[in-house]
């Protein structure tokens, strides 16, 4: 009758209960329980849904970025409500930029047993560095100098992030004016480009860009103006 199948109904608030997990591993709360509605068994008998995907940030130094590396990372999932440890291999290709993402499905948790897991990602984030900076493919690292530094020519160097290349040497009077900026490029010095995107950028590599900021002297002599106009006629 109309009472056995309310009794019906009511056993199967149970099974909502049941299916809340716990994701404490990857830093998710534990999901309340509540009571199953109509609309939680329109899928076939058997079908559960996945869980959200879980993201980890792997921190990456620019050398590492730039060379390639292959790194390893412990995560701890769980699975029917026990937790395990796993460690996932990634190899870092060269030219790879802060973003990238990189997906291990159904390697996170589940909901318990016989439920599907959920996917697993690892998104590339950059250590800042001391040198440089990353623009694109291109590398710019900050070159302070006065205003006799640029005309007198001094040269310059400046260690490459690989140091197993030779070092940007150039002289000051080399500077030139990009985009309100005295830079001095050095073509194909930069970062590789990663094998993903040689489809839309090509293999050439990024440049080395120095950018030379230059000191002016707040006061001038007369005999210094004299000088610096003589230099630049």
């Amino acid at each position: 009758g109309m009472g056995g199948m309310g009794q019906q109904m009511g056993g199967m608030g149970g099974m909502g209960q049941r299916m809340g997990g716990r994701f404490g591993g990857f830093g998710f709360d534990e999901p309340r329980a509540r009571r199953a509605s109509a609309g939680d068994f329109s899928e076939p008998q058997g079908r559960r849904a996945k869980p959200a995907l879980v993201a980890h940030e792997l921190a990456m130094s620019l050398e590492e970025l730039y060379s390639g590396c292959v790194k390893k990372f412990k995560v701890t999932r769980h699975r029917s409500g026990s937790p395990e440890s796993t460690v996932h291999e990634i190899t870092v290709r060269p030219g790879w930029k802060a973003g990238t993402k990189l997906t291990f499905p159904s390697a996170g948790d589940d909901s318990g047993p016989g439920t599907p897991a959920g996917d697993l990602q690892f998104v590339i984030v950059q250590k800042p560095n001391q040198r440089f900076e990353r623009r694109g493919d291109d590398l710019e690292a900050t070159v302070r100098a006065t205003l006799k530094d640029v005309v007198s020519g001094q040269p310059i160097e400046v260690w490459h992030l690989d140091k197993t290349q030779p070092p940007l040497r150039a002289k000051l009077s080399e500077v030139q004016l990009e985009k309100g900026r005295q830079v001095i490029r050095f073509p194909g010095r930069g970062m590789p480009v990663s094998t993903q995107n040689r489809k839309t950028k090509g293999s050439r590599p990024g440049d080395a860009v120095l950018v030379v900021e230059i000191a002016i002297p707040k006061t001038l002599s007369d005999a210094q103006r004299s000088a610096i106009c003589a230099a630049l006629d």
